[in-house]
């Protein structure tokens, strides 16, 4: 990269962690509400318990929020409520519920809602806006807007440079800066790393407080959430560049590089999770699933043969509409029978493994998801194999 290219690059990466961490970097109020939650008072003029959950939260069990009692002076209470996702609410007196409602409250904002009862002796429930939601989306836009106006300029500066050096340059010197060999480089992907690079620096260090930079509890996706996807698809398509480039190597001395660089990255993975905690080591972590799926990977491309069809010609000209569609698929189609095996083994084991006081197929997270039928049963049976093969004490436990 040119050396002003590198310039472009510092100032987003700069003007990014300022703009992301301008909420963390304020000053605290004990007045202020938190970034992600409202600030709601909730007032009853009957004895009544207030339940609700989040829609984040699928099938949850009702979370107790307050109780009301106006006999014993108890029919206001001040709450801090999720504005994240809608919140589902049910109000009832102890033997039956009487009303069902839900609101998805403004970050920042502050909210009335009072619980009553109609003359016809129905509950009935007002909610009024007391102080205005803060658009916690208007950083994000204008990071945009200067992340764009910073590529553009970059454009319009790699343009002039351009016609410069074409117009001014002398001829001798710009062939000779011009046939320098280069070290070909699939830009497409390097831009992609790049981009995930920059996404997993601000998830690990919290994203500004955004919860679209944090990884979903369980349902729904977020930000965050495709980092390890990205990363994971993107050494799928690096590795057989990578290999090619090697084709001079034997087989035997790509396998030990491929095992060597595998077990560093387990290795690694196991001190970043809890390194001087052993007897916890969390072994399916993250750069340990990278480390057994770039060997896995690793060992299908070196060792799998490419089937060759003669009867497919190698000039794409001279190739049939048909040819062309599969010309690329063809040869790698013991490649391809090797990875759908795999991926059945993992659904039947998935789907049809009777987990103990689980069931089969059942891929929640437990705890009062569900409406609680399947406490015990996180992951459903990935979680009951983790537990079975490498026990507790070594799979990841938020609890501990």
């Amino acid at each position: 990269m040119a050396r002003g290219g590198w310039w472009a690059v510092w100032a987003v990466v700069v003007v990014l962690s300022l703009l992301l961490a301008s909420p963390v970097l304020a000053d605290d109020d004990e007045d202020e509400i938190p970034m992600n939650f409202a600030r709601v008072r909730v007032t009853a003029t009957m004895a009544c318990s207030l339940y609700a959950t989040s829609e984040e939260c699928y099938e949850c069990v009702p979370q107790l929020l307050a109780q009301f009692s106006p006999a014993a002076n108890a029919s206001e209470v001040w709450l801090q409520l999720d504005s994240e996702y809608p919140i589902h609410f049910k109000a009832n007196d102890g033997n039956q519920t009487h009303m069902f409602f839900s609101h998805h409250f403004g970050e920042q904002g502050t909210y009335a809602l009072n619980i009553s009862t109609a003359e016809n002796g129905q509950w009935t429930y007002a909610l009024d806006r007391l102080e205005k939601p803060y658009p916690s989306w208007a950083p994000v836009v204008v990071m945009l807007a200067i992340i764009t106006a910073l590529f553009a300029l970059y454009g319009a500066w790699k343009a002039f440079w351009y016609f410069h050096r074409r117009n001014y340059t002398r001829l001798e010197d710009r062939e000779e800066t011009e046939g320098k060999p280069r070290k070909n480089r699939i830009i497409s992907i390097d831009a992609f790393r790049g981009l995930s690079l920059t996404v997993m620096l601000f998830v690990n260090y919290g994203g500004g407080d955004y919860f679209y930079f944090a990884h979903a509890v369980w349902n729904g996706l977020t930000v965050a959430d495709l980092v390890f996807p990205w990363f994971i698809f993107l050494m799928g398509t690096s590795l057989p560049i990578s290999l090619k480039s090697r084709a001079s190597m034997s087989k035997l001395s790509l396998f030990l590089k491929t095992l060597q660089r595998s077990v560093e990255l387990f290795v690694i993975g196991l001190f970043l999770n809890n390194g001087y905690d052993v007897a916890h080591w969390r072994i399916p972590g993250v750069l340990q699933r990278f480390g057994v799926t770039f060997f896995v990977v690793a060992m299908i491309v070196i060792y799998v043969p490419k089937l060759r069809f003669t009867q497919i010609p190698t000039d794409s000209f001279e190739r049939s509409w048909s040819q062309e569609l599969v010309c690329d698929i063809l040869p790698y189609m013991l490649e391809y029978i090797i990875v759908l095996l795999i991926t059945t083994v993992f659904l039947v084991v998935t789907f049809a493994l009777d987990v103990p006081h689980c069931g089969r197929g059942y891929l929640g997270p437990g705890g009062i998801g569900n409406n609680g039928e399947y406490a015990d049963c996180t992951g459903g049976a990935a979680g009951y194999l983790d537990k079975l093969l490498l026990t507790e004490n070594h799979v990841c436990n938020l609890t501990r």
